[in-house]
């Protein structure tokens, strides 16, 4: 991977580390959460680096010191970034404090405190055609494409499509994966597989459970009946490099994830998404709510 824009020598030099975070508006809100944070409470200057990309981009940047700083979710460092555990861990605390072991044992690198909130996958669906076909489960879907599997068409976004924690993975354990390659699905843009699922172009798509537009667009989310999906609860990874160079950074960014619940981000989700307030301006906003700066 090359050099960031903007980014010049080893990150940490003269007081100044990067944060970065993916391309949506939830982990978007986390990093400026990070980088109000160590700059209201240290002398830190901080690089903005956010919507630096997916999963496997802001990884290979923390790796690689490229950036020092970003949110990576507990279901997703366990499963996706190597050693990619394929044994799932369905309590939230076991699961972290598993997570936080192999990060510090295999690369050296430290997650902080988690948040509570729970961004886990969910699927979702349009309410008359989940009540039209009598869908409510996972397992009621599994059913249904097993017997209509080119008559279902779904929506996936190019990560989820291809994770293990995501549509092959949903197909192993719902026992539909034989019928995966007959199923309708089509590619969309995270965030606007809603909007293709209000219009109608599609059944049932692959979905975040803080996304405010399950809600505003009037979305069924289908159970997890055979509990599929782990917890997804955020933490700010830090690169181990950094946290010995900058070790007062450990307290602020402690302090923010425990504040922080499902409620709470899915209120400032729909304020970014749907009334387009800015990122920053939430996320200290939030912060100064919370008395952390």
């Amino acid at each position: 991977m090359g050099s960031l824009a903007g980014c010049t020598g080893l990150l940490g030099e003269d007081g100044e580390i990067a944060v970065s975070s993916k391309n949506f508006e939830e982990h978007v809100i986390l990093a400026y959460m990070a980088m109000e944070a160590i700059e209201e409470n240290t002398d830190i200057s901080v690089e903005d680096e956010t919507r630096l990309g997916g999963t496997n981009q802001n990884w290979e940047a923390l790796d690689n010191r490229e950036v020092d700083i970003y949110w990576e979710y507990t279901g997703t460092a366990w499963e996706i970034i190597p050693p990619q555990n394929e044994e799932f861990i369905f309590d939230a605390e076991e699961l972290y404090e598993a997570v936080k072991e192999d990060f510090e044992n295999e690369h050296g690198h430290s997650f902080f405190a988690r948040s509570m909130l729970n961004n886990a996958f969910v699927f979702v669906a349009r309410p008359d055609w989940a009540e039209e076909n009598g869908i409510e489960t996972l397992t009621d879907l599994a059913d249904h494409v097993q017997e209509n599997p080119g008559d279902t068409t779904v929506s996936l976004d190019a990560e989820f499509r291809e994770r293990s924690d995501g549509w092959p993975g949903v197909g192993e354990h719902y026992g539909f994966a034989d019928v995966q390659d007959d199923i309708d699905t089509r590619n969309v843009e995270t965030g606007v597989q809603y909007q293709v699922l209000d219009e109608g172009e599609t059944d049932a798509s692959f979905g975040y459970n803080t996304d405010p537009q399950i809600e505003d667009f009037g979305l069924v989310v289908l159970e997890d009946d055979e509990n599929f999906f782990p917890d997804y609860n955020p933490a700010p990874l830090v690169n181990g490099e950094t946290m010995d160079e900058f070790p007062e950074i450990e307290e602020p960014l402690d302090e923010i994830g425990p504040a922080l619940d499902t409620e709470r981000i899915r209120s400032l989700n729909a304020r970014a998404i749907i009334d387009e307030e800015n990122p920053r301006d939430l996320a200290r906003e939030f912060l100064e709510d919370e008395g952390l700066i």
